[in-house]
């Protein structure tokens, strides 16, 4: 029973790895791929529904500011919130474990999905060639191998880790000295401002400056409820959309009082 309950286990992180991998392919950016999405999928798979989602939002703070620039991918989250999540609730250590495995692990499968990505970026032509011809069902099929292409590599990838690393992880898990355990929890807490980092570094502009430091104020001396504040922004973002666009709608009828 033990040993049909592994199988099932490994098939199903399988078609989770599969979903996150071609998720942009089938289901557009549906963000199915991130890693609270991914670990929470992992938990519930391992009987620990909770624990996949507490790691799978701090890894997605970690991951935040990853994202792919052309056939470049910095790392593949997908793979490595799989993989960190299953060692974390499997050897029932924290997300410090799950960093450290997940992280390293996610760069590594990264670089085999960017080679394949970059091996079969040549069938973009082909791909344009069918639609100029409209050729509907070649341009379907070769759409069918690109997700195909991106989803088993990782997918495999992950599964032959889990299958041939856990015992071996386990082991390593164990061993670890505190020191360096307590280095990794100082270091897993640092993820998040990273990540914070690295996407502000795409979207920085002088204008949001106030709100920046605004928003660093209201954290750090009100600790409000973040749910709360959250509420709050949403609103003040509405009620900004709501007067631009009524704005937008004077000068138009002023436009067409003029003429």
């Amino acid at each position: 029973m033990g040993l049909v309950m592994e199988v099932m286990q490994i098939i199903c992180l399988f078609l989770i790895a599969c979903l996150g991998s071609a998720n942009w392919c089938y289901a557009g950016d549906s963000l199915l791929d991130r890693p609270i999405i991914i670990s929470s999928l992992v938990g519930a798979v391992l009987g620990d529904f909770r624990a996949g989602l507490i790691i799978g939002g701090q890894l997605e703070l970690a991951w935040i500011g990853i994202y792919a620039i052309g056939v470049s991918l910095p790392s593949d989250v997908v793979s490595g919130a799989i993989i960190g999540t299953y060692v974390a609730i499997t050897t029932g250590t924290s997300f410090e474990v799950a960093a450290a495995v997940g992280l390293p692990t996610g760069i590594l499968i990264a670089y085999v999905k960017t080679f394949i990505r970059s091996a079969m970026s040549p069938a973009v032509g082909l791909a344009d060639r069918y639609a100029e011809k409209g050729e509907i069902d070649k341009l379907c099929r070769l759409h069918h191998i690109f997700g195909l292409t991106n989803a088993l590599p990782p997918a495999i990838c992950s599964v032959l880790f889990i299958i041939a690393g856990s015992p071996f992880i386990e082991n390593l898990v164990n061993v670890i000295p505190e020191p360096i355990m307590t280095g990794l929890s100082v270091a897993s807490n640092m993820l998040p401002a990273v990540g914070f980092a690295m996407l502000l570094s795409v979207m920085w502009d002088k204008k949001y400056v106030p709100l920046f430091f605004l928003g660093f104020v209201v954290m750090s001396y009100f600790s409000p409820n973040i749910i709360a504040l959250t509420i709050i922004v949403l609103c003040l973002a509405l009620f900004k959309v709501f007067m631009m666009n009524s704005s937008g709608n004077e000068a138009d009828v002023e436009a067409e009082i003029d003429e």
